[in-house]
């Protein structure tokens, strides 16, 4: 479930900021999408610290509450209107990187919550929740980013607590 919510927030995300960052900062929406593609590079350096964080002892719980944290931060960040193009960049990047490394630790728990015998099962499920929610996502941002920063900013912080809470506990 939380692996949903993330997508829920990541794809929600994708979908509403070129519009939001063109109009915000007067550039061109292909302009504010190659920002946000580049910007999504990110994502593997927010995994990569989880992998080096997780491997080093800290628990996925600590690390998720951290992330939930910062990521909530940066998601309000990433849609307060700035004046400065460099502070909403900044973070919309801290936002990935969060965003990153939670979907890592959704990945690396795979294996602690599923048994071996229903991991492929469980894999499969993942990836239909992701594709059940790019149909569902699109509807529920757009109407709520419409003109207003704060909608969007509100969104990401549930999402991330309602990720948090969601978490397998016992892993």
């Amino acid at each position: 479930l939380t692996f949903g919510v993330l997508i829920f927030l990541g794809l929600g995300v994708s979908v509403v900021y070129p519009g939001y960052l063109a109009q915000l900062h007067d550039m061109s929406l292909a302009r504010s999408s190659s920002i946000l593609a580049g910007a999504n590079l990110t994502m593997i350096a927010g995994s990569m610290l989880c992998g080096v964080l997780l491997t080093r002892g800290m628990t996925t719980s600590a690390l998720f509450l951290v992330l939930t944290v910062v990521g909530s931060i940066a998601g309000i960040g990433s849609f307060a209107p700035w004046p400065w193009l460099g502070a909403t960049l900044a973070a919309l990047l801290l936002w990935q990187v969060c965003t990153g490394a939670a979907m890592a630790i959704c990945a690396s728990l795979l294996p602690r919550v599923v048994t071996p015998a229903h991991r492929a099962a469980a894999a499969g499920l993942l990836s239909q929740t992701g594709a059940i929610l790019t149909f569902i996502t699109p509807p529920v941002w757009v109407p709520a980013a419409a003109g207003q920063w704060i909608v969007p900013a509100l969104i990401i912080v549930a999402g991330w607590v309602l990720a948090m809470v969601l978490l397998p506990r016992h892993a």
